[in-house]
This record gives C-alpha cells, structure tokens and sequence, in this order.
C-alpha cells in the first residue's frame, strides 16, 4: 500500500474514514469522539489543519483511495504530560485510523510503526498517544503493540486521559511504500 503526505483533496476520503470509525465506536459503546465531547465539524477543521501543516499521511489502497491515515504532531496536547515529560524529544500521534474496509490485517499497526520510524529518524526518543479514559479496547490495544501506560488523567474537561507511549525505534513496515513528493 503506498503511504503520502496528505493532500487537501483526500479530506473527503479521510472524513469517511473518521466518521464510519465514529459509527463503528458507537455500536459497540464506545464513547471515544462521541458528540456532544466533539462535533464533526471540529473533527474536520483538525484534519484540515493538519493537512496543511504537513503532519498527516495516508495510505491509498490498490484502487486509490484512503485506506488509513496517521497524524503527528510535534507537542502533546496541553495539561495532560508533565512540563518534564514535554522536555523529552518526542512526538505525538494525534489520529491513527484505518477503514472499516482494510481494518483487522495489520494497517494501523504498520501505520504506528511507521511513525515512530519517522519520529526516530528525526531524533525523537518517544512516540506519545492517548485514548479517552472509556476506551479500555483502545488502551488494551495499543498495549498488545509494546506502548506502555504512563498513567490515567480524570478531568471533566478532557476525555481523553488514558496517556501512553513507546520508544521511538525504526521498524520495518514492508506492507507501506513511502512515496515522496518531487
């Protein structure tokens, strides 16, 4: 599967992948994205926003269409790390999902895995993440991947507590071909 650098013109694609993740959460009880914590609009004015800051990337499947995205941003989000933690070279995946249609053969891990890569070869030292404290699947998730829970924030304001991170290290990702722009 080819991975790029996101363009404006896959925001179409990229949504459906969110909101049919949205979808998929709900029907299983999962309150992560759920409104009223966040309206879809602001959802696609954040990936709109990353897209033209450089820090997502997609995958296109055989027919070219999104099949996945990874957002990294350079910070974590604010007041949930420790000013001693937001000192470490590290970076932060703010969305990683896959579409229902290329979900359970290894996507979104390769999707992670690429990142950290990139966020070592970039001197980063941590890949950080967090899921909303509800979203025990996710947490148990990533888990099984290698990250490591750093600890759960309760905040009436910020559903998303549960904080997790992992050495950022290369690893091999041969089912993405990284396509550069000329």
């Amino acid at each position: 599967m080819l991975l790029r650098m996101a363009t404006p013109a896959d925001l179409g694609g990229l949504l459906d992948i969110y909101d049919s993740t949205v979808r998929w959460l709900a029907e299983r009880g999962i309150d992560q994205w759920q409104e009223p914590h966040l309206e879809p609009e602001m959802m696609k004015a954040a990936i709109l926003a990353s897209i033209h800051h450089r820090q997502t990337w997609c995958a296109i499947d055989e027919r070219g269409r999104p099949a996945g995205l990874v957002t990294i941003k350079p910070r974590t989000p604010p007041g949930l790390w420790l000013p001693e933690e937001e000192a470490e070279p590290h970076r932060y995946i703010y969305l990683s999902l896959v579409s229902r249609e290329h979900a359970g053969v290894g996507l979104g891990a390769d999707l992670v895995d690429w990142a950290a890569s990139r966020v070592a070869r970039e001197g980063g030292h941590w890949i950080r993440g967090d899921a909303w404290t509800g979203n025990t699947a996710l947490k148990d998730y990533y888990l099984r991947q290698g990250w490591h829970l750093v600890r759960v924030v309760h905040r009436p304001d910020e559903p998303s507590g549960v904080l997790l991170q992992r050495r950022a290290e290369v690893r091999e990702t041969p089912r993405l071909v990284e396509v550069t722009e000329t």
